[in-house]
């Protein structure tokens, strides 16, 4: 199953124990099985698997299921958490359910309302397992820019920090006729503070609605990462030039600002293991793509919230 991507508390000590002293709430198999049918995943509740991805390869998991793994450092497992409402109920699952029930109470510490562990873990689950499809969960950071209402995204590999940014915005002021930075600015300070290596700046497509930070990241980023867009931007970037009479000098339709021109079916790896693949998905612009980066789908404006 996909996620499709169209979406600090109190101070936290960086520990990991097994503690007998209490209990997180607990629920069953049949009762978890009761809840997915009765509600939507991701805007009612959420389950979390917290194995390995070596656990989730050989043994499959629930569909749905984030992967967050309990082996994380505290700061990067409170991070990946950070994407959560905290009134919405989380299930923590694990195999046997010893390392679920310590996620749920470290949930509670952090501020979070409604955490359960399931029983058993994955081994008395009575419902369908999804076998590994080669789509290992990344982390994925959404911001939200107000004035466009624009989603951007920061995704991780949580075993290399490795990351890519997609549909970056650059802010601009419409009555003073003026950009600045303070958006992406916001990126940078996120990517500061969990010492992420970001290695690609993704655009979805030409944006209608908003600027792109991209080349603005990629100055102030160390990495320098490479900015990538689909191919069919030359299009694009004709008939802009067609439109406001714009000659070669002033924009070729080359697509050569860009450092990768992506195409329907190109495939890579982000970070140890999170598969990555390019779907071409014209319409709003002949350039726009969907990229899936493990079980997240980042779709631009295909689809909209």
């Amino acid at each position: 199953m996909l996620r499709s991507i169209l979406h600090k508390s109190q101070p936290f000590v960086a520990y990991r124990f097994y503690s007998t002293s209490r209990s997180a709430k607990q629920i069953t198999s049949s009762q978890l099985t009761e809840w997915m049918n009765q509600k939507k995943l991701y805007s009612d509740m959420i389950i979390v698997d917290v194995r390995e991805r070596s656990e989730i390869e050989e043994k499959g998991k629930i569909k749905g299921a984030l992967n967050i793994p309990f082996s994380l450092s505290a700061e990067l497992f409170k991070g990946a958490l950070g994407e959560f409402n905290k009134e919405m109920p989380i299930i923590f699952h694990c195999r046997g359910g010893r390392r679920s029930d310590e996620a749920a109470l470290m949930a509670e510490k952090l501020g979070y309302k409604d955490c359960y562990s399931l029983v058993g873990g994955i081994e008395a689950w009575q419902g369908p397992v999804q076998a590994f499809m080669n789509n290992h969960s990344p982390w994925v950071h959404t911001i939200l820019e107000k004035e466009t209402e624009t989603a951007q995204y920061i995704v991780t590999d949580f075993a290399t920090k490795e990351a890519y940014i997609i549909d970056p915005v650059l802010d601009y002021d419409p009555f003073a006729s003026k950009v600045h930075t303070a958006t992406a600015d916001n990126l940078l300070r996120f990517i500061e503070g969990y010492e992420l290596n970001v290695t690609k700046i993704i655009e979805t497509h030409v944006h209608a609605d908003h600027l792109s930070s991209a080349f603005y990241l990629k100055q102030k980023l160390p990495s320098k990462p490479e900015v990538c867009i689909g191919a069919n931007v030359t299009k694009v970037q004709k008939a802009f030039g067609e439109r406001y009479n714009l000659g070669l000098d002033e924009l070729s339709p080359t697509g050569e600002q860009f450092d990768v021109l992506t195409s329907d079916g190109m495939q890579w790896t982000l970070g140890k293991d999170i598969h990555c693949s390019v779907i071409s998905t014209p319409g709003h612009t002949p350039a726009c793509m969907s990229y899936r980066l493990g079980d997240a789908a980042f779709v631009g404006d295909t689809l909209f919230m």
